[in-house]
């Protein structure tokens, strides 16, 4: 079910202002992961978090000591 909450009500439960809130979510300004998750909790969302292992087609050589 939808959420029906307001802005200023939103940005207290997430410990942020409500200009802070309102430029996140209007794309001024990036969310960081644990505002994300915060929005997530107050909202009712649940996350999933996987990992998996990519090859890399590209040779070592050419990684220049980046992380493999």
């Amino acid at each position: 079910e939808r959420q029906r909450i307001s802005k200023e009500e939103l940005a207290e439960r997430v410990c942020a202002t409500t200009k802070s809130l309102s430029a996140i979510l209007d794309g001024d300004i990036p969310i960081t992961i644990r505002m994300m998750a915060r929005i997530s909790i107050v909202l009712g969302f649940l996350w999933d978090i996987r990992t998996m292992t990519v090859v890399s087609s590209v040779p070592d050589s050419k990684l220049n000591g980046a992380v493999r």
